[in-house]
């Protein structure tokens, strides 16, 4: 649900030489650390470095990870991410700040968009290519890992062409594009929940 967030402080205090003594050195070298506080409650926010880019998937495990060992929520920072990378980090309620764009904090059951943010694109009926990508991966063989650049030539398609139909998957939620340089696709659902979630997508 919308509603009116109070001022967030996104600054905070930088992690001090006593706290990064017991800091995790993966967070340390990957982030830039700082504790502020929301309505009187302690928070750690995580911005990440330059060339830091995580999938929704590492975020979330980063996430349950580091509350674990500090024990107090755990909130990151972004400048700009995908548009389905924010709706996947929401499935996984992982908390997130996006300044004058987005707060998603499920920990203190803040949602909040910009009023003039786009709706998601609905995803009505899959592509040819998407679907014979879909098919293919149920049936014939995983495409776990395959770069946009080894399927487009597997199914003699242009890159392009097959970019978007790996968009397409993806806003349905089903795979998800990763790694720089040379995009990747990764599905993470098993065969059956793709055999029943892309059954009313196919063309008839």
């Amino acid at each position: 649900m919308k509603q009116q967030v109070p001022p967030f402080d996104i600054v905070g205090v930088p992690l001090s030489k006593g706290q990064s003594r017991d800091f995790p050195g993966f967070f340390k070298l990957k982030y830039r650390i700082s504790f502020s506080n929301y309505s009187g409650n302690p928070i750690c926010l995580l911005t990440p470095k330059r060339g830091g880019s995580f999938s929704p998937i590492q975020l979330h495990k980063q996430q349950v990870a580091l509350q674990e060992k500090i024990q107090i929520p755990i909130i990151f920072v972004f400048n700009q991410m995908p548009y389905f990378h924010i709706e996947r980090c929401a499935q996984k309620k992982i908390n997130f700040v996006m300044p004058g764009r987005r707060i998603f904090i499920p920990v203190f059951g803040l949602d909040w968009h910009k009023k003039d943010e786009p709706a998601s694109e609905e995803v009505k009926k899959l592509t040819p290519l998407a679907e014979m990508l879909l098919l293919y991966h149920l049936n014939m063989g995983s495409l776990h890992g395959k770069t946009i650049s080894q399927l487009a030539q597997m199914f003699d398609r242009t890159y392009i062409t097959t970019y978007r139909a790996l968009k397409a998957i993806e806003k349905m939620g089903l795979c998800e594009l990763f790694g720089t340089p040379g995009l990747r696709v990764r599905f993470v659902a098993d065969n059956a929940k793709l055999k029943d979630a892309i059954h009313p997508f196919l063309q008839v």
